[in-house]
């Protein structure tokens, strides 16, 4: 795990983007983390929709009890109120 103090991110943020697409970094404040950042090179966009849908996480942890749940169906259940 890689970390970058806060008060140090601006001078140093293009190479911490850079590091960042290929390991998470954690930004410290007085030790501890309050974010992080992690870089999306690799993923498309439909890709970012799902990782940051709160949605799509409950119908993840709802799907762990059944044996499937279908791509069609996740994507229909998304899509409802677009």
């Amino acid at each position: 795990m890689k970390t970058t103090p806060l008060d140090r991110l601006e001078e140093n943020i293009q190479k911490v983007i850079e590091e960042a697409q290929s390991e998470r970094i954690f930004v410290m404040k007085d030790g501890k983390p309050v974010a992080v950042v992690f870089g999306l090179e690799m993923y498309d966009a439909e890709d970012w929709g799902y990782m940051s849908s709160k949605r799509f996480w409950e119908m993840i942890r709802d799907s762990r009890d059944r044996d499937t749940f279908p791509l069609a169906n996740v994507r229909e259940e998304l899509l409802k109120d677009e």
